[in-house]
């Protein structure tokens, strides 16, 4: 009776059509029982249930998907057509390995959850992980060493190389920007500002196809923060306004220097000099006896205009001494010797003779010269005659000093008011008629000056002042040399000159420099430009200082890039000060002062 009420119960069901598990024996999932008592269904109208496959793992079987048929309790691997309920991922009793739709155990080893030992610089790192099926299985794989020395400079990033990696990787946040076997990569313009502007991470990381390695997840990141700031490329261009003297000295090439004042170093073995202040607020040539033969340190001041015609002429100058000038010898007697000829650029060689001798071969020795002092400037003249070979040349006067004992910078002459008189029947005239001039070395050039003039460079062509801000100042306060400019205009510029050989290398580089202002400035805010030959090399703007201190210097700093310029022969760094109130230039207190300029370009990392 048990049995009869079951078997009711089925029918009952199927007919109205109810899903329904039947018992394990005869669910649709085992193996169809001959015999009678089992419906065959027509094609395309099974009835049973829908179950979805189960990956197989390392130690466990699982099965694909199948439809098992309730009715004629066949499988199928695909759907025979009829009615199926969907009953998810098969949960029952293990599958037969000879069911259709069983998969063996694969045996392989699932690995997802790693345990990360990070590498350094120094050392490699590792990654452990169990398998993810519980089978107590694991593995551990090593990390390389992470680059070292991770950098940039210039437009350059640039890093170690690392034990073991066949290449490299190279990321702008999670956007990978180089994958090669070089140590280095060239970055972009976008991708240097994105890096140090807008603070984008670069990471590198190293690797390898090494099947006992894992990829390391990070790799050595580099930020913006803390670079390292090179030396000031305006160092040797008086950008803090303290220079007193101009190194007058070029290797193996003809260069000129302010007032008409030449140097080759003759072919490299040759000294150097200066235009100097001489202690008594006088500018003036020092020529120390820092070489000696086959070298020797040779003055050179060009001579034209009027100097260049056929004729006699006398060439006059003052001199003092040193004190070793007067005082070292060879031990013998010889004492330091002047020696002075004319050249032409038709390389010919033009006799002086001076105080009845010839100058050229015999010189004057210096403690000889009458009335010679350490304190005062003694005059000396020399006669020379120009011939037709030399007229229409470029004539320079070359004075040479001779040392004969104390070779160093403590042995010098100073040689001042170099001034070239026409001789007429025996008469020396009044006028000089070097019109290249300058032989006093004082004024513009320099920028001893008050009241710098327009469109002149100053202090060494150091500092050139425009148009806007004549009249502005290279003053001293306090043993402290700066320049002060008249904020009479709207826009105010000068103009620095810039290191050619250091700003033709790209990179990001910081502008910085000291300021105060005077009692009624008000605001304003400062442009930077690079003129070069051809155009523009950078452009920086923005830096505003609406309230500027009037009492204590201000560090004012800023950044920019510079894409450098191979082609490069000549840098103007043009500051304009702008949004300027307008007040009128009668107002002497409406004004800033600068110092302490700073031009640097910027090493990150490393």
């Amino acid at each position: 009776m048990k049995k009869k009420k079951i078997l009711l119960t089925i029918v009952a069901s199927l007919a109205l059509g109810i899903s329904i598990v039947v018992p394990a024996a005869h669910n649709g999932i085992g193996s169809r029982a001959g015999g009678g008592g089992v419906a065959e269904c027509e094609s395309g109208h099974h009835h049973g249930n829908h179950y979805l496959g189960n990956a197989p793992t390392c130690v466990e079987a699982g099965n694909a998907e199948f439809w098992a048929c309730c009715t004629c309790l066949r499988q199928y691997l695909t759907n025979p057509g009829g009615t199926f309920v969907d009953q998810g991922a098969y949960a029952g009793d293990a599958l037969a390995s000879t069911h259709i739709a069983y998969l063996a155990p694969t045996g392989v080893h699932s690995y997802t959850n790693y345990v990360v030992t990070n590498p350094t610089t120094d050392t490699e790192g590792s990654a452990t992980a169990e398998c993810d099926h519980g089978c107590g299985a694991s593995v551990t794989y090593s990390i390389l060493r992470r680059p070292a020395n991770v950098k940039i400079t210039e437009n350059v990033l640039s890093w170690n190389a690392v034990t073991g990696a066949e290449s490299y990787k190279a990321f702008l946040g999670s956007t990978e920007i180089y994958a090669s076997t070089a140590l280095y990569y060239t970055l972009s313009e976008a991708q240097l500002k994105a890096f140090a502007f807008d603070g984008t991470n670069i990471t590198v990381r190293g690797v390898t196809s090494n099947a006992g390695y894992y990829e390391d997840p990070s790799g050595t990141v580099l930020t913006k923060s803390g670079p390292t700031p090179g030396a000031n490329t305006g160092a040797d261009f008086n950008y803090d306004f303290e220079r007193t003297s101009i190194k007058l000295e070029a290797n193996n090439t003809f260069s000129r220097f302010p007032y008409g004042n030449y140097s080759d170093k003759n072919g490299g073995v040759g000294g150097w000099y200066y235009i100097a202040q001489d202690g008594a607020n006088n500018t003036a040539l020092k020529i120390p006896a820092v070489v000696w033969w086959p070298g020797n340190t040779t003055m050179k001041k060009a001579v034209t205009g009027g100097a260049g015609e056929i004729g006699e002429y006398e060439i006059s100058f003052d001199i003092k001494a040193s004190e070793a000038s007067l005082t070292l010898n060879n031990g013998g007697g010889g004492y330091g010797t002047i020696k002075g000829y004319m050249w032409d650029t038709g390389f010919h060689g033009l006799t002086v003779a001076g105080t009845g001798i010839n100058f050229s071969d015999a010189g004057l020795v210096v403690k000889d010269i009458s009335g010679i002092s350490t304190t005062a400037y003694t005059n000396v003249r020399l006669r020379y005659t120009l011939t037709a070979e030399s007229v229409d040349k470029f004539n320079t006067f070359n004075l040479t000093y001779w040392p004969e004992g104390g070779i160093g910078e403590d042995n010098y002459i100073w040689v001042d008011n170099i001034q070239v008189f026409k001789v007429v029947d025996g008469i020396v005239g009044t006028t000089n008629v070097d019109s290249a001039g300058q032989g006093d070395l004082e004024g513009e050039d320099f920028g001893f000056t008050d009241n710098l003039a327009n469109n002149r460079w100053y202090n060494g062509r150091t500092i050139l002042i425009e148009e806007s801000s004549t009249g502005s100042e290279i003053i001293t306060e306090a043993n402290n040399r700066f320049l002060k400019v008249y904020c009479k205009n709207n826009n105010v510029a000068f103009d620095l000159f810039g290191n050619v050989p250091e700003m033709k290398k790209a990179g990001i580089y910081k502008f910085s420099f000291k300021i105060k202002a005077g009692t009624t400035y008000q605001k304003g805010g400062i442009d930077v430009i690079g003129f070069k030959n051809g155009g523009t090399l950078f452009n920086w703007f923005g830096m505003s200082f609406d309230e500027v201190n009037t009492e204590t210097w201000t560090t004012a700093t800023g950044y920019f890039y510079n894409p450098g310029s191979s082609d490069m022969t000549y840098l103007n760094v043009f500051i304009n000060i702008n949004n300027n109130d307008g007040r009128a230039s009668s107002d002497p207190n409406n004004y800033l002062l600068f110092d302490d300029f700073s031009l640097q370009r910027l090493t990150y990392g490393g």
